[in-house]
């Protein structure tokens, strides 16, 4: 619903955003940390072909369960 730009769940997803913020700044303030630039998810959709066919072509990530994955060495499962 959120994607297709449904009203009631885009309010909620920004009240959830608002919320984060507050309690980011929190943390930003401990650390002094100033000036970050604030970017959503959908920021690095360009990068993502790229960088997919960078890790592929270096045998990093593999076709798992119908998405592309990467798997660390020393990490057995999603723990």
């Amino acid at each position: 619903k959120l994607q297709a730009g449904d009203a009631e769940a885009l309010a909620a997803w920004e009240s959830l955003c608002a919320a984060s913020r507050v309690e980011y700044q929190k943390i930003y303030d401990l650390l002094s940390i100033e000036g970050l630039i604030e970017r959503g998810e959908s920021f690095y959709n360009p990068y993502l072909n790229g960088i997919i066919e960078d890790l592929e072509s270096k045998g990093l990530a593999v076709e798992s369960e119908g998405a592309t994955a990467v798997f660390l060495e020393g990490y057995t499962n999603r723990d």
